[in-house]
């Protein structure tokens, strides 16, 4: 019938579409994805200094604990 080319075209249509669709949804979800490691990079980063710092601040506690008490 005459039908079935056209809905053959149209068929062919809507998978390149879908093809299309998904890869920009998995071209977003890769960016979104490495957006996300670089929050979490900077969260790290941010932790570990305030682990550095509070290490610091601790044995200045400490020194000077020592010192008042004469040890």
């Amino acid at each position: 019938t005459h039908e079935t080319p056209q809905a053959e075209q149209r068929a062919t249509e809507a998978e390149r579409q879908v093809a299309k669709l998904q890869s920009e949804v998995d071209r977003l979800e890769e960016r979104e994805a490495l957006q996300m490691q670089k929050e979490l990079d900077e969260a790290e980063d941010e932790l570990l200094s305030e682990k550095e710092r509070y290490k610091g601040i601790s044995e200045e506690l400490d020194q000077t604990f020592a010192e008042l008490t004469g040890y």
